[in-house]
Order: C-alpha cells, then sequence, then structure tokens
C-alpha cells in the first residue's frame, strides 16, 4: 500500500514499519539558474517533512490498534 505524496511515496514494509521512496526518478527538474536550485529544493523540503507528518501518524495507528489489539 502507497499513500501518494508528490514527489514521495510512503509504503507500508508491514512489521518493518514505513518507507518514504522517491514517487519519480528525477527529484527536480532541470535546473538553470541558481534560484530554481533553491526553489526546487526548498519544495522537496516542504514535501519531504508532508512526509514525515503522514508517516507519524501511520505509527501512531499502528501502534493505538497494537494496544487494542492486546487487550
Amino acid at each position: 500500500m502507497k499513500q501518494n505524496m508528490y514527489p514521495f511515496d510512503i509504503e507500508d514494509c508491514g512489521i518493518h514499519g514505513y518507507a518514504i521512496i522517491p514517487a519519480t526518478g528525477s527529484l527536480t527538474s532541470n535546473c538553470k539558474s541558481a534560484s530554481e536550485v533553491d526553489q526546487f529544493i526548498e519544495e522537496l523540503k516542504k514535501s519531504l517533512d508532508a512526509a514525515a507528518v503522514e508517516m507519524k501518524k501511520k505509527i501512531k495507528n499502528d501502534e493505538n490498534r497494537s494496544l487494542f489489539d492486546e487487550k
């Protein structure tokens, strides 16, 4: 099961947890200026931060589910 989150996917690795993987082969467009590089890197940071938030939610849900399964 993968959660789409441009440009990253969150992959459910079963008992091994979750992994963030690139959704595309290239993480940026062809950059021709320093400002383009900065812009794309900033967007990647934002996307990776959003993926981390989503991944933490999934882990917390799994932990909560485990607590209910043990009872």
